[in-house]
């Protein structure tokens, strides 16, 4: 009989406690879901891309501009500007960026002899006469029409140096051409006055650029130095 009562008192201690649990569940305030963001009134400002992105974050690219100055630092001083009378490292900086040249190395292993402004060339059979096919539709920085006859007067400007050019770098033409001529908008053919072997990597010299014709006949023909404002390329 002890014994029963006993465990009656265990089995109402524990009815106790957990009655007491669930009451204190039941009146706990209950976990809601979040509300969703109410929708923009018409007419509200949107947020724009990338707010509330941590600093730093990467943003969408945006679409390039065309046009512009871009101004750079270089170490080296302007020896003028008309490059076929320069011979410094630190012009090719800067006009490497405005003329281009007939022919060029590759990049990739600076030893290929690729087209710049040839699309393609072809010597004759005897290696006195190369002729070199010039791009079509080309135009300069300033939009004035570009094409064979520009780049024939050029090889002519680094070979005669009439006026003031000094042609300071292009020694290697010199040695070797004889004339060059245009006989049509896209066809450069320069003669040598005999075979050289040195002729083709000469033209990869990027000292040896083409400058408009426009420009430099005016400079040569009145004498004069070219003005900065005159600088015209299609590089």
């Amino acid at each position: 009989m002890h014994r029963t009562v006993k465990h009656a008192g265990y089995w109402l201690v524990a009815l106790t406690t957990l009655t007491m649990a669930l009451a204190m569940t039941a009146c706990a305030p209950g976990t809601e879901a979040p509300p969703s963001p109410e929708p923009p009134a018409p007419g509200a400002a949107q947020p724009s891309p990338g707010a509330g992105q941590p600093a730093g974050a990467a943003q969408p690219a945006s679409q390039p501009k065309r046009g512009g100055i871009f101004v750079v630092m270089a170490d080296a001083t302007s020896q003028g500007a008309d490059y076929h009378s320069t011979s410094s490292i630190g012009m090719i900086e800067a006009f490497s960026n405005i003329h281009a040249s007939i022919l060029e190395l590759s990049p990739d292993d600076r030893v290929t002899v690729r087209g710049y402004l040839a699309t393609s060339w072809q010597a004759s059979a005897d290696g006195t006469t190369f002729t070199f096919k010039i791009r079509e539709g080309l135009k300069t920085h300033k939009g004035k029409p570009f094409n064979a006859e520009d780049v024939a007067y050029s090889v002519y400007r680094m070979v005669e140096r009439p006026g003031k050019v000094t042609g300071a770098r292009s020694g290697c033409l010199r040695a070797v051409v004889k004339r060059a001529t245009a006989p049509d908008p896209t066809t450069v053919v320069i003669e040598l006055k005999a075979p050289a072997a040195s002729f083709i990597p000469c033209m990869t010299n990027p000292y040896l650029a083409i400058q408009p014709k426009y420009v430099v006949e005016t400079v040569d023909r009145e004498n004069r130095i070219m003005q900065p404002e005159e600088i015209d390329g299609v590089g």
